[in-house]
């Protein structure tokens, strides 16, 4: 079987304490949940799941760093490469 690597490397190591510990885990979630979004509404027949798909795909795919909860500042926020995540999420999308 083809092993996978994490969409999020490191998910786990993040700091739960100390400063700026609970504003790293609320975008953590954030990112997070946009995994789960695109993970669990990919290949969806319903038009809801497939509107929240592409609008989710949208977010991951801009580039725009000027909004606090953009992917890539939340990207830049984890000291995570934006690039890997995309990369990860398109394996496992052909990996289907």
């Amino acid at each position: 079987m083809n092993e996978l690597p994490p969409i999020v490397p490191g998910f786990d190591d993040f700091p739960r304490h100390g400063p700026l510990a609970a504003e790293r885990q609320l975008m953590l979630a954030v990112l997070a949940d946009a995994v789960r979004s695109y993970v669990g509404n990919r290949g969806a027949r319903d038009h809801e799941s497939r509107a929240l798909f592409r609008e989710t795909l949208a977010w991951f795919k801009s580039a725009d760093r000027t909004t606090l909860f953009s992917f890539e500042s939340i990207c830049e926020a984890l000291d995570i490469e934006p690039d890997y995540v995309r990369r990860t999420l398109d394996l496992r999308r052909r990996a289907r």
